[in-house]
């Protein structure tokens, strides 16, 4: 197996008539070629290279839509930074205290309700502790404490199951990365939730369904998971692709599904498609996104 590991021995490898671990080493430098050290703001901020996201704002807006993006960006929800809290506690849960805080207003609602108050958040003295409160948060993103608890439940439901747990777990499992490629004249990136390098990637996915055979099915086509897996392991490599899915509210039903062959095949037509209608209006620029418009027969 192909690991982590390698990239801390690196250096210190003989390679020497010795075919396999020449390729090992092609492969692991070709890895941190295509390894992007960037943070989220870094990320998200950068409009350069190609993401899924852009190819689902056209797959369900137009290139209009994904015109704004580019020029006007994307205002980040609440239920974006309530995913990514979920995603340190399962993935990263030393990180979560660095990168969040937690507004714990338990304490302080009894208090306010003891003394007769109907709407406890309404008054002054609520107004002024949260105030307060907020003044400790030091830049870190603020997640209320009922999503902490409910993504404290997700999680543990997760941490229940052995063979989730696992392929979560695994000491050759790199976090969080982000990965790029070139292909043609077109620069795309993927932020990868789990790699274990040479073997698997893997996402994590909240649904607000069950998780059952039927529901799964439904939401890979409704939200182009298909699509998504096919890139990423386009970008990196990979072959194998997992999506970890859970119900976001309880009781939690939660599986893993494994990507077929024939469902990255599907998946990669997707994308393909996607990226022409990129190129052709924000790459070659052959076509005009503010000249476009839909003529259909039906």
């Amino acid at each position: 197996m192909q690991n982590q590991n390698y990239l801390k021995e690196e250096e210190n490898m003989e390679f020497k008539n010795n075919p396999l671990q020449e390729a090992m080493l092609k492969d692991i430098k070709d890895m941190k070629i295509k390894t992007l050290n960037w943070n989220d703001e870094q990320y998200f901020s950068d409009k350069e290279y190609l993401t899924n996201s852009m190819l689902s704002m056209i797959s369900k807006g137009g290139v209009k839509h994904l015109q704004n993006y580019l020029i006007n960006g994307q205002t980040q929800k609440k239920h974006n930074d309530v995913g990514n809290h979920f995603h340190t506690i399962v993935l990263e849960p030393e990180k979560v205290k660095d990168r969040f805080f937690i507004l714990d207003d338990r304490k302080i609602m009894i208090t306010l309700q003891a003394e007769g108050s109907k709407n406890p958040r309404a008054t002054n003295k609520y107004k002024d502790w949260k105030t307060e409160q907020l003044s400790e948060s030091k830049g870190r993103i603020i997640i209320d404490y009922d999503d902490h608890y409910n993504n404290e439940c997700m999680a543990n439901e997760l941490n229940s199951h052995k063979t989730i747990r696992e392929l979560i777990t695994s000491q050759d499992n790199l976090f969080e990365k982000v990965y790029r490629d070139v292909n043609g004249n077109i620069k795309r990136k993927g932020k990868i939730d789990i790699r274990n390098f040479g073997n698997y990637l893997a996402d994590l996915k909240g649904s607000k369904d069950p998780i059952t055979s039927q529901t799964i099915r439904n939401t890979i086509i409704k939200y182009g998971y298909d699509r998504q897996a096919a890139y990423y392991c386009d970008i990196t490599g990979e072959e194998q692709f997992y999506f970890i899915m859970i119900e976001k509210t309880y009781p939690f039903t939660c599986g893993i599904v494994e990507m077929s062959a024939e469902a990255l095949k599907v998946g990669r037509e997707k994308y393909q498609r996607l990226q022409n209608i990129y190129r052709d209006f924000f790459v070659d620029k052959v076509k005009d996104p503010d000249k476009y418009f839909l003529m259909e027969t039906f």
